[in-house]
């Protein structure tokens, strides 16, 4: 299969689908919404064979670059929208119509979508950043339970670089916090790095967004609130974000 396919243009002037398409083999669908139209347009995939049953699904509108969370629809009359494929198929509908003709251009290529490195996507709660860059902070464990606090202010995770150096498993947390996380709050996501591996992500389309603060903790045990003290230098390496 080829490794993107272009669409003729999609165009409508009522409520209903604006496009329906299978999006199998691909990884992110591309969306340039224009036209002149008074109305809303919703991201929508599905699973299911029959096209019965529909989920709203995020996309990040490139004209907000860095600034904005995914949000599920539109009523922008000239944006471009970037949609992860994980479902088989993908449409726009537009659910609210005022007047005017909706037109969508849509490409699907195999880019990368917008995910974390550990295929793990929070839905609504990624952003694109407006370039690499950043601040690196560098972390090593010590003898310790470590919870640390990036960022106090929302911010994006741009990448990570973290080696486990021991012979068990050990677990990094990150969560949406303003100060150092204790082990009673709840991460955001939680990754596990086996033992002599790694975990990395940098990746150039969308990062995790953090809508209040940025703090990280590494323990040795898998639970939400483990408090397992690590061992000097069990975890190294870095975290980049702004």
């Amino acid at each position: 299969m080829a490794n993107f396919t272009d669409f003729p243009r999609f165009t409508r002037n009522s409520v209903g689908n604006l496009f329906l398409i299978d999006t199998m083999e691909m990884d992110r669908a591309t969306i340039h919404l224009n036209g002149t139209f008074a109305g809303t347009v919703v991201w929508e995939a599905a699973n299911d064979p029959l096209q019965a049953t529909w989920v709203a699904i995020p996309g990040v509108s490139v004209g907000n670059i860095g600034a904005s969370q995914g949000t599920s629809s539109s009523t922008a009359t000239n944006t471009v929208v970037v949609v992860p494929t994980y479902a088989r198929y993908l449409r726009g509908r537009i659910s609210t119509y005022t007047s005017g003709t909706f037109q969508a251009d849509v490409i699907l290529d195999k880019g990368a979508p917008p995910v974390i490195g550990t295929q793990v996507w929070l839905a609504n709660n990624f952003a694109v950043p407006t370039a690499q860059g950043g601040t690196t902070t560098f972390v090593k464990t010590g003898a310790a339970v470590i919870m640390a606090n990036l960022k106090t202010t929302a911010g994006n995770l741009f990448g990570a670089y973290l080696k486990n150096n021991s012979a068990a498993d050990r677990y990094v947390r990150f969560y949406n916090k303003a100060s150092a996380p204790i082990t009673t709050d709840v991460p955001v996501f939680v990754v596990r790095i086996p033992a002599g591996g790694e975990f990395r992500f940098d990746h150039e389309l969308a990062f995790p967004r953090f809508s209040t603060g940025i703090s990280y903790g590494i323990t040795a045990g898998a639970a939400d609130n483990d408090a397992t003290v690590n061992a000097l230098n069990d975890v190294s390496g870095f975290i980049l974000w702004a």
